[in-house]
């Protein structure tokens, strides 16, 4: 014969440790979501990704530049030498500002279809899904995270205003 335990609630620190068998198709399913709210913006972050892989290739043949450059000074090459640096460096630098630009846009849209999904899923929701307290202080961190994401917006914007002054 097994012994029956008595159903205890449980502390939320033991409620943490205990197993959620479902957690990873949960997981999974928000992946799937997410995934396709960035569909839309596939291209713009191939692109955004293939900058960063030119940027980081560029920015880290830097040492190598200064090595050639103390190693190999030949002065009937010199111009040559300084011709192909400066395009390398050049080319690190328009992609990284096309990376800065694909993601950030690309972010903005997809920010921006997340929240409109949100605010449409409240506005299909009955009145009385509103009048608990437990509701209402959750509609408060949303629009709370929502002006904060809007004030984020307009200090990257400055910031990247200043990069390119």
């Amino acid at each position: 014969m097994t012994a029956v335990v008595p159903s205890v609630p449980l502390s939320p620190e033991e409620a943490r440790l205990v197993k959620d068998p479902n957690a990873g198709k949960r997981r999974s399913q928000a992946l799937k979501r997410l995934f396709s709210f960035c569909r839309p913006e596939a291209v713009r972050l191939t692109i955004g990704f293939l900058a960063l892989g030119v940027n980081s290739a560029t920015n880290l043949s830097f040492p190598w530049l200064m090595g050639r450059s103390l190693d190999h000074m030949d002065p009937e090459k010199l111009n040559q030498f300084l011709m192909t640096s400066a395009a390398l460096l050049a080319a690190g630098s328009l992609a990284s500002w096309v990376r800065v630009y694909c993601f950030g846009t690309a972010t903005d849209s997809i920010s921006a279809r997340l929240r409109k999904a949100l605010f449409e899923s409240y506005l299909d929701k009955a009145m009385e899904y509103f009048d608990s307290a437990k509701k209402q202080k959750r509609w408060k961190s949303v629009s709370t995270l929502s002006r904060a994401h809007q004030n984020q917006l307009f200090l990257g914007l400055l910031q990247d205003l200043a990069q390119v002054i």
